[in-house]
């Protein structure tokens, strides 16, 4: 993995809850004071990103969802239920794009997607890009049962004034 992806473990959004967790295992669990939690390693595993062999693109199918990273974002599409079955289906019609348009703060722009598409690297159920080689912002996409989650990561203050504006677009689902 390059150096600048966030790492398993080290997800700064995730600790509190970490620590709440690590400190209160269940009274049936053989794993106390575990460096980690283990439903977040299950949540990683079960979740995981896998390549599609017809496009080369890495995606998720998840009981509610499929999601699928192409380089710009991620496409989503949330299953719908099926009649002849109890398991839900993928639904291609409901698909959106979700993608980061741009970071920017006080006029200064760090990443435009009109530049091209950043660096990607995918480990786990996660797929990162670097906006912003220069300042180190990461998209940080992370599949979990309940959908895809985004955090962008900005490890240090970027310069200029005023608030870091982080522009998202969602394409399709267009309803009449």
């Amino acid at each position: 993995m390059p150096a600048w992806t966030v790492r398993f473990g080290d997800e700064f959004w995730r600790r509190p809850e970490f620590a709440e967790a690590a400190s209160k295992p269940a009274d049936n669990s053989v794993v106390h004071n575990a460096p980690f939690a283990v439903g977040d390693v299950i949540e990683r595993v079960t979740h995981a990103l896998v390549t599609d062999s017809a496009d080369g693109l890495p995606q998720v199918s998840a009981g509610n969802y499929a999601a699928r990273f192409d380089g710009q974002g991620v496409r989503f599409s949330p299953h719908r239920p099926d009649e002849a079955t109890t398991r839900p289906v993928a639904d291609p019609g409901t698909e959106l794009l979700f993608r980061t348009e741009s970071v920017q703060r006080g006029g200064e722009v760090f990443y435009s997607s009109a530049n091209g598409n950043p660096e990607r690297a995918i480990s786990g159920n996660t797929a990162q890009g670097l906006l912003s080689p220069s300042w180190g912002v990461v998209e940080h996409f992370e599949a979990l049962a309940e959908g895809v989650a985004v955090t962008w990561v900005i490890p240090q203050p970027l310069p200029g004034g005023g608030a870091v504006e982080v522009v998202a677009a969602i394409d399709g689902l267009s309803y009449a």
